[in-house]
């Protein structure tokens, strides 16, 4: 839904203010955006892969209910235990992005981006402890 003109017309008089107030928040706030749009942590989902978790979802649904019609066996608990972990195999494969890195080299390839931008988001953080506290001081 489109903004009216006068939505607008406030949403750009909010800016300007925030740009004369404090324009390394404004700069700040508008930097780390444009930096995560520009670097995509991964390719788009494949249409092969969604179709392959789908079935995979699937046929652990059938094997998760053939398992509750046989009754109570160890059988056919085992047999649940089989369909419910292809149903969350299949899910979790079809979410996932081809060519996605393993859950520690995401952490690390985090850290070593974080460490790059050297410390926005701490020191913005810092910065507002020490306005609230030199409020705190006037008062």
């Amino acid at each position: 839904m489109a903004l009216t003109e006068y939505e607008k017309k406030v949403l750009e008089q909010m800016e300007a203010s925030l740009r004369e107030e404090d324009p390394a928040l404004a700069s700040q706030m508008s930097a780390p955006a444009a930096a995560e749009e520009s670097e995509p942590s991964s390719g788009p989902r494949a249409p092969r892969r969604i179709a392959l978790g789908f079935g995979g979802a699937v046929l652990g649904m059938v094997v998760l209910v053939a398992a509750v019609s046989l009754g109570y066996s160890v059988v056919s608990i085992l047999l649940g235990v089989v369909g419910f972990a292809l149903t969350v195999a299949g899910v979790l494969f079809a979410l996932s992005r081809p060519g996605a890195t393993s859950s520690e080299e995401t952490g690390q390839a985090a850290k070593r981006k974080k460490n790059k931008e050297s410390g926005g988001w701490d020191s913005f953080i810092q910065d507002q402890e020490r306005r609230w506290d030199d409020r705190k001081n006037d008062d």
